[in-house]
């Protein structure tokens, strides 16, 4: 008697396969795909190139000592999915660098998540949330930015704003 199909399906679910990414086309991918994704490379996301994590997808990116320079606002983007960044390494670039809406959620365990210019990462919307557990935020301006009934759960880490509050919302 063999392994029954039910049973591959449950050592599946139990299993977590990392996929390891070198380039920003790969990053988008496996973001969009769900999983856990790992930086093997630095890398920069440009004007053309936004990492959405739809409604029921979940991705953890394991920065893994890398940095992902932006050049553009929104590259990571929770869109009623969930998006957890973890391990050393740093998200820069001058704009806004990550959004909730839509019931999404960001997940903060490690790393550096660093605006030179403007908003680090806005939650927007009844049900969005941003969960800090460690690493860093550093923005020009507000570090977490919860609007519209969105909301910021703080259980470690730091905020860091250089010209207005580390935390800010209405």
């Amino acid at each position: 008697s063999g392994v029954g199909e039910e049973e591959i399906e449950a050592i599946c679910e139990r299993v977590s396969i990392t996929t390891k990414v070198a380039d920003v086309t790969e990053l988008k991918a496996a973001l969009e795909k769900g999983g856990i994704v790992k930086l093997t490379e630095d890398m920069t996301i440009s004007d053309e190139d936004q990492m959405v994590i739809a409604a029921g997808q979940s991705a953890t990116l394991d920065l893994a000592g890398h940095t992902i320079t932006a050049n553009r606002a929104y590259p990571l983007v929770a869109n009623g999915g969930e998006l957890v960044i973890t391990g050393d390494g740093e998200i820069s670039g001058r704009g806004r660098l990550a959004a909730v809406q839509n019931g999404g959620k960001l997940t903060i365990e490690g790393g550096l998540i660093k605006s030179t210019g403007d908003v680090a990462m806005q939650a927007t919307g009844a049900g969005s949330q941003i969960e800090i557990n460690g690493g860093e935020v550093e923005a020009q301006e507000f570090g977490a930015l919860i609007t519209t009934g969105a909301e910021l759960v703080m259980n470690g880490g730091t905020v860091e704003a250089f010209d207005n509050a580390g935390i800010g919302g209405n």
